[in-house]
């Protein structure tokens, strides 16, 4: 048995209030079902005990979190045809997360309406660089 490559990409954008308020409105959206379903298929935060008030509470935590990641285990990317930027962390791993923030990044890249709103600011951020504004 070896090691298998694993990794994790989220969108990185500028966290302004008026988005982190459109965050939370996304989370508190959704029932606590749909929190405890993302972690018993994907183990995003390894506790199958959370109620799904906390996993809505961990996932915000978690968005702030990766927005601000920049380490060695990690780097930016926005590859040709990405019209976003994002952050991704991985490597080689022998059952365990191959990085130490992999888990926060994967749990973000589970969630397909964060990760998707999240997008839409990235690609807000790029289209406002590129028109000169900041």
């Amino acid at each position: 048995m070896g090691a298998d490559f694993m990794f994790a990409v989220a969108p990185q954008c500028n966290l302004t209030q008026e988005r982190k308020t459109k965050v939370k409105e996304l989370l508190r959206s959704l029932p606590d079902e749909y929190f405890t379903e993302i972690e018993d298929t994907y183990c995003v935060f390894g506790d199958d005990e959370l109620t799904g008030a906390e996993l809505r509470t961990m996932f915000y935590e978690t968005v702030l979190e990766v927005n601000e990641i920049s380490t060695r285990e990690t780097s930016s990317i926005r590859l040709p045809g990405m019209d976003w930027e994002g952050v991704i962390t991985g490597g080689m791993s022998w059952g365990e997360n191959p990085s130490e923030c992999y888990g926060e990044i994967a749990a973000i890249s589970n969630f397909d309406e964060l990760f998707d709103l999240l997008i839409q600011f990235s690609r807000e951020d790029l289209a406002g660089h590129q028109n000169g504004r900041t």
